[in-house]
């Protein structure tokens, strides 16, 4: 089974998404020095998430960078991440589908690195849907990278 493996830098506006491949084997590509979060979601094992450092001291000659990430699956496969796997919050029900897709969109802006032009998606995203927290979260996140503390506790309040 797949799972979805997301990267976060942890000082700036990006993130990538892809899909690892039925041995777990992933790849991003082009992607900026830095110290990353990489979170890795299995919908059987649950979550899993590290630090990596990506730098040219860890590149091979053709600038690639290989890290192996153990994914421990839990002592026990544990029954409530399956229901939670299996079950959506009503919220999320009520989020409209133009909202998602500004979401979406400013992660592809994320990933390409280009902050500002996710932020203003983000914000039409909110003005669609109010009540989706996944938008409002990643305002926040946005603004305290930027250093906008004030900005950032407010976009999280109107998250929780």
């Amino acid at each position: 089974m797949r799972a979805t493996v997301a990267l976060y830098d942890s000082t700036h506006p990006f993130q990538k998404q892809v899909l690892s491949n039925g041995k777990g084997h992933f790849r991003f590509k082009n992607l900026p020095a830095g110290t990353d979060t990489v979170s890795i979601v299995h919908p059987r094992r649950g979550e899993f998430r590290r630090t990596a450092e990506v730098t040219q001291s860890f590149a091979s000659n053709n600038g690639r960078v290989e890290i192996t990430i153990p994914f421990e699956p839990p002592k026990r496969e544990s029954e409530p991440a399956l229901v939670g796997n299996n079950t959506v919050d009503t919220r999320l029900l009520s989020i409209d589908p133009k909202a998602v897709r500004r979401l979406e969109a400013a992660q592809d802006k994320l990933a390409k690195g280009c902050g500002d032009d996710a932020v203003a998606e983000l914000r039409k995203a909110v003005q669609i849907s109010p009540q989706f927290v996944a938008a409002w979260n990643l305002l926040g996140t946005i603004s305290y990278q930027q250093r906008e503390y004030e900005q950032a506790k407010r976009y999280f309040r109107s998250a929780l």
